[in-house]
């Protein structure tokens, strides 16, 4: 059997061409959604803590040490909170969801929403809007919605940080 090397040498070609084209050389980047990218090296924002619904029995002293931990949480990632409003600007909204024929347990739902400065230039210009929500939520009874708010405003803190960081980490 005689074999022609003109056949030969541009068969091999195209399957190593083919092979070096679907094996990546170094790991790559994938695209972050716009989301995420909008909480890149964030390092100081603004907090507000709307009011909680009125089965949660939040005064003025439980709302300050709501604002302090999270304040605390904040600090210990490097991100600073001002005292006046700024933007980004974290705003802190509470849901409870509750079932008429499940008395013993409610669903607390923290939200951490960014607010963010976007520019839409079909309009023309620059709007505050939200960019990016932290969740975080857990069933509980009835008589402890104040820790589980507590406890949920902590977990979608440390959520909301640690998607900063990743973000940051990412766009470096």
């Amino acid at each position: 059997m005689i074999r022609r090397p003109t056949l030969i040498v541009p068969a091999v070609v195209a399957i190593l061409a083919a092979a070096i084209a679907a094996a990546p050389f170094g790991p790559r980047n994938p695209k972050l959604p716009d989301e995420l990218i909008s909480v890149a090296a964030i390092d100081r924002v603004s907090l507000r803590i709307n009011a909680m619904p009125e089965e949660i029995p939040l005064h003025d002293a439980q709302d300050g040490a709501l604002r302090e931990m999270v304040t605390e949480q904040l600090a210990a990632a490097g991100i600073e909170v001002a005292k006046k409003t700024i933007t980004p600007h974290l705003v802190i909204n509470c849901a409870l969801v509750s079932n008429a024929e499940i008395t013993d347990a409610k669903t607390v739902i923290v939200m951490i929403d960014v607010h963010q400065e976007a520019s839409l230039s079909r309009l023309k210009r620059t709007l505050i809007v939200p960019t990016l929500t932290v969740m975080s939520e857990e069933v509980t009874a009835p008589d402890d919605l104040l820790r589980t708010v507590m406890q949920e405003t902590r977990n979608a803190t440390r959520v909301l940080i640690e998607t900063i960081g990743e973000a940051s980490k990412a766009m470096r």
